[in-house]
């Protein structure tokens, strides 16, 4: 019985010992950073669903890094110095899907701007609150085309992360009959101007058969 006693023991020690090891890792030291941008633009987005996927052959745990996208297109990560191919995810975004992946290496530091070709960019917008009435106005622009315009809509929220996911925003407006073009859209929205010390606002272009919209910049209202 002490042998079976000793021998579990040595085990134990010997497993502690082994899990030590593995989590006896250095942090990584590295700053990778940039932008998804088109001609140098970085795209208005929702905030952290598209993800680029950052691959190592060497890389020791062998699993592939995630890198979520801000709403304002930028990107950072601490990683390991070495060889990397950043790497878009096929139907993640309101691009097309022939963007390649990038190569790089890294040392102490690196930004990157990844170039993609959205279907449509959100120009010239201007949104403003006149008393209770919400104004906004949007150019569309076809960029890669290909794809129909399915909505676009107007989005009000009371912190800076705004867009179509649920509880970020207080109030939606679509546009009617969105087009290539000027766009109006008007909304009294009295009852959050009265809720809420701050509002934020943006606009949000859906395109049919893509999960992504593309977004304008966030503006403070109130």
């Amino acid at each position: 019985m002490k042998k079976i006693m000793k021998a579990t023991v040595l085990l134990a020690g010997a497993w502690l010992m082994q899990g030590c090891g593995l989590d006896n890792y250095d942090e990584p030291e590295a700053q990778f950073s940039g932008r998804v941008t088109y001609q140098g633009e970085p795209l208005q987005l929702r905030h952290g669903s598209i993800k680029f996927d950052l691959e190592q052959d060497s890389y020791e745990l062998g699993d592939k890094i995630e890198v979520a996208i801000a709403q304002e297109g930028t990107f950072a990560a601490r990683i390991f110095p070495g060889d990397y191919r950043f790497v878009p995810r096929p139907g993640n975004g309101p691009w097309t899907d022939d963007c390649q992946p990038v190569e790089f290496t890294i040392k102490g530091g690196k930004q990157l701007d990844f170039e993609v070709v959205p279907y449509y960019l959100l120009r010239n917008s201007n949104i403003t609150l006149s008393g209770n009435t919400l104004n906004g106005v949007c150019s569309v622009k076809s960029i890669a085309g290909g794809k129909a315009i399915e909505a676009m809509t107007l989005f009000v929220g009371k912190t800076r992360f705004v867009d179509d996911r649920g509880g970020r925003s207080v109030v939606t407006s679509n546009f009617e009959q969105p087009a290539e073009g000027v766009n109006n859209v008007s909304v009294n929205i009295k009852e959050i101007v009265d809720k809420y010390p701050v509002l934020y606002a943006r606009i949000g272009l859906k395109i049919h058969g893509v999960d992504e919209r593309i977004y304008t910049e966030i503006v403070k209202i109130k």
